[in-house]
């Protein structure tokens, strides 16, 4: 549960979901503006998220809602970077591999 995540779980977190991609955005749109042609897209960002960025749903944790929360972060940061970049004519792209065992 997010109330009970201790300091360093959520600071564990917010690092590597949040500030790592928005690091990394920060140094991958400069070197593919550098690349502007007008034959087509001049590069792609593809970001690695999770279906617990639409949904909660998973097991039990105290850091199960903070992750959830990071991902959806990612969702939205690749919409929000996409229109930024439009005229530009980068490919961006949210993936989410969903697997499901019924049992």
């Amino acid at each position: 549960m997010i109330h009970e995540a201790d300091d360093q779980s959520i600071q564990d977190i917010l690092d590597i979901h949040i500030k790592g991609t928005l690091y990394g955005f920060r140094y991958l749109i400069p070197a593919i503006k550098e690349t502007v042609g007008t034959d087509g897209p001049t590069g792609s960002i593809v970001v690695n998220s999770s279906c617990m960025g639409e949904s909660t749903i998973g097991p039990k944790s105290n850091r199960n809602g903070i992750y959830a929360a990071s991902k959806a972060f990612l969702n939205n940061v690749v919409k929000t970077t996409a229109v930024e970049n439009a005229p530009l004519k980068m490919h961006h792209e949210s993936v989410s591999l969903v697997s499901w065992q019924v049992w």
